[in-house]
């Protein structure tokens, strides 16, 4: 599939490469509406784990927003809880999720502490645990909107977004509101149904001296039912879905169908593909898919996990592919190592055009050993063609980073006292920056005296066949209150082009993010950004305003 658009705009939210911003999970006031921030801290092949569980006010159905660079790249699910931790599914199968990012979640205060608390005149603890069943009767519903949609087991948001591009010296304007649908939930109204929705729609005008254009786009990511059977381990969903498992099938139409044991599960599915365009319903390319996955007994030390799929697309019945998919997972409390290869089988005419049965055609993989406490080394591989990722926009750093991911990398951290240190290299092989190498050294805070405060940088050179330069960014985090937060941020690059007339362009960019969370599940966010250089001088303004539940 193709690149996504490039809208290039910044969110406003409180990350430094990867690193929290001070606002620790802990104590807070019943009356003081507060944004919080926990760090993934492993993963394996289908769950994401986080430093934060029910005594940090995280509960089972909550939504949360994945955070690096200063932007949201996607969503977590949280499906399990223990007081300090909790495992969470992407929802796009196609994040990519690394340890260390930052997720941001508002926490649940339990109104019966919370209650007590201001009697006693202290503070409770945020805790999203619930009553134990035997020893307390079930809590009445609320009659507020947000609680009666928590009780009756949804999750999600609303919200407007309003963009603003505009190039100096010149009558060239961009507007572009939107407005976003998101909801999820399980076992609605105690039923074993559940349901997921993600809807975006925006419209854009685009002014260009005496012409103009207007376009209005409604997007489909996810429209959903889904049963899970309490008797029978099965669950079986119809609509608009990804494949968890089979994370290589994006986007489809149909059914899903999947019944697991303890140790095993076995699926299948088949639909259609949207059109890649305007993302409506097509019946152009259908699509059948089949898996099974073995793993390891639950509750162990170390968890492990098989998987081997098999997968046909075709067109008006005509071979479009056919291929096998292999997934394999290990992981221990120092070492966690993951693998997806896709094989693909060529029959009919692909034989010919190929001259082979098998074709290797695609491999992901990534492994981390922690050497100590404080020392990671990681390594990993990727020869992805194309990678779905449904973001809001594409940045200097993001783009740079797109266009050297094809290869393959060794990295290394260390968290000293007060900074945590990076660094790694990246050996491109194909992709938009053809083959090449870059270097990195990344550098943060951690743990700062001065806890509302955290800064970052980052410092890559890079040589491809190209183009070569240099990369600088720095960010400095401001948390004024603990739901009020503010990012500086900018950068420079400097490239020399090796295959263009243009000998050496230089490109900066300089922004202010500013967001603030109030009545517990309001979020506002401002976001202010320059960028000269090339053919990226422009100034542009993004605000958005969302309710969560």
């Amino acid at each position: 599939m193709a690149r996504p658009r490039r809208l290039p705009l910044r969110a406003a939210l409180v990350l430094v490469l990867g690193l929290a911003l001070g606002a620790e999970a802990g104590v807070v006031r019943a009356d003081e509406p507060v944004t919080l921030e926990a760090k993934v801290t492993y993963m394996t092949a289908a769950t994401v784990y986080i430093d934060a569980g029910s005594e940090e006010g995280v509960q089972e159905g909550d939504v949360l927003d994945v955070v690096r660079n200063g932007t949201v790249i996607g969503w977590l699910h949280v499906f399990v809880v223990s007081s300090h931790k909790s495992g969470c599914r992407r929802e796009d199968p196609g994040l990519d999720v690394v340890v260390g990012d930052v997720v941001r979640y508002i926490p649940h205060v339990d109104p019966a502490k919370a209650a007590a608390a201001a009697g006693a005149g202290t503070a409770p603890a945020a805790t999203g645990s619930a009553p134990d069943a035997a020893a307390s009767p079930a809590p009445k519903r609320s009659s507020s909107g947000r609680g009666a949609l928590r009780d009756w087991g949804l999750a999600g948001r609303i919200g407007v977004r309003y963009q603003i591009i505009e190039q100096p010296d010149t009558d060239y304007r961009f507007t572009q509101p939107g407005l976003d649908l998101r909801l999820a939930g399980t076992n609605l109204g105690g039923s074993e149904m559940g349901l997921e929705v993600d809807i975006r729609s925006y419209r854009s005008y685009r002014v260009s001296g005496p012409r103009s254009a207007e376009l209005q786009t409604n997007r489909v990511y996810r429209a959903n039912a889904s049963w899970t059977g309490r008797e029978v381990p099965m669950r079986v969903v119809v609509g608009r879905m990804y494949s968890p498992t089979l994370s290589t099938v994006s986007l489809f139409d149909g059914v899903l169908a999947e019944y697991s044991g303890p140790r095993w599960s076995i699926g299948g599915l088949a639909g259609t593909q949207p059109n890649p365009v305007t993302y409506g319903f097509s019946s152009l390319v259908r699509q059948y898919g089949g898996y099974a996955t073995l793993r390891g007994l639950p509750g162990r030390r170390s968890s492990w996990g098989a998987t081997v799929g098999l997968v046909g697309s075709y067109i008006e019945g005509e071979i479009n592919r056919e291929f096998v998919y292999l997934q394999g997972y290990y992981d221990t409390p120092r070492f966690s190592a993951y693998l997806a290869q896709e094989i693909d089988l060529n029959r009919g005419w692909k034989a010919e055009a190929e001259s082979s049965f098998f074709s290797p055609t695609s491999i992901f993989g990534n492994a981390r050993y922690r050497v100590t406490p404080q020392v990671t080394l990681g390594a990993g591989i990727d020869s992805r063609r194309n990678v779905l990722l449904y973001r809001d926009y594409i940045d200097p750093l993001i783009e740079f980073d797109d266009a050297f991911r094809r290869g393959y990398w060794v990295s290394a951290e260390a968290a000293l006292a007060w900074l945590t240190v990076g660094a790694n290299a990246r050996f491109a092989r194909g992709g938009d920056a053809g083959d090449g190498e870059s270097y990195s050294l990344l550098l943060g805070s951690s743990r700062l005296p001065i806890s509302w405060l955290n800064v970052g940088g980052r410092a890559t050179f890079y040589d491809s066949a190209r183009a070569k330069g240099q990369l600088y960014s720095l960010a400095v985090g401001v948390a004024a209150t603990p739901s009020i937060h503010f990012l500086f941020d900018g950068g420079l690059r400097q490239e020399t082009g090796l295959l263009s007339t243009v000998a050496e362009t230089q490109l900066v960019w300089y922004g202010v993010n500013f967001d603030i969370a109030f009545a517990r599940h309001w979020l506002y966010l401002l976001s202010i950004e320059q960028t000269t250089g090339g053919i990226e001088d422009n100034r542009q303004l993004f605000t958005s305003f969302s309710y969560r539940f």
